[in-house]
């Protein structure tokens, strides 16, 4: 992998299957909110989930997502 690594990671790059063996993934499963079209809701909840690559932990991805989002007013817990 030394030789030939970068050349190896540009390959499974270049396509989605490739991608998702090279990084942690992300699929937003559920989404919850308003009931009316016209109404905002007053809050709303979705459920991710994170195929995580070999090596990353939940508090990292969790970390993560806390800068990507960069708002307190959002919560962000784990479940099993």
């Amino acid at each position: 992998l030394w030789l030939f690594g970068a050349l190896l990671e540009s390959e499974l790059s270049s396509n989605t299957a490739g991608n998702a063996t090279l990084r942690t993934t992300t699929a937003i499963t559920v989404i919850r909110g308003g009931v009316k079209s016209n109404v905002l809701p007053t809050d709303a909840e979705a459920i991710v989930n994170f195929r995580t690559l070999p090596g990353d932990t939940a508090e990292v991805v969790t970390e993560h997502v806390r800068a990507a989002i960069a708002d307190p007013e959002v919560s962000i817990a784990l479940s099993d």
